[in-house]
């Protein structure tokens, strides 16, 4: 029981900012190349990495089904705080995240994209967390 809690925790806090980051630079060049031309050009291969980027947040929020810890934590840690610390240190949080290697979308507009994606990872662990018994064989 504990190494499938453990399992849940490390794929939520490793896993998230990935699927973050991966959904972010996809979203970002998207709404480059349709500001710079709007024609097709490159806008299919971006929405795959975007996709590709929801992909990997759905499959922390799917972990809900090994352990609802997994899910929790991530929203807390990767929506709750950098939420908070957008509140409290407006411009450290900036300063920051010009210096990640993509904030094109996501560091754009932190005051609601941060807590949604918190809340949306914590009611995935705590809807996981009500399923009902694991059943062992």
């Amino acid at each position: 029981m504990v190494l499938r809690h453990l399992a849940g925790a490390v794929i939520g806090l490793v896993v998230t900012p990935v699927g973050i980051l991966v959904f972010d630079y996809g979203s970002g060049k998207y709404l480059q190349e349709r500001a710079r031309n709007f024609g097709d050009a490159a806008i299919t291969g971006n929405l795959v990495v975007m996709a590709l980027g929801a992909l990997i947040l759905l499959a922390v929020a799917a972990s809900a089904r090994l352990s609802g810890l997994g899910p929790v934590l991530a929203g807390l840690v990767w929506g709750g705080l950098p939420f908070v610390w957008y509140l409290v240190d407006l411009t450290g949080f900036f300063k920051l995240s010009r210096d990640l290697p993509s904030t094109f979308f996501w560091f754009a507009v932190p005051s609601y994209l941060f807590p949604l994606v918190g809340a949306l990872l914590v009611g995935a662990g705590l809807g996981g967390r009500w399923r009902g018994t694991v059943r062992t064989t």
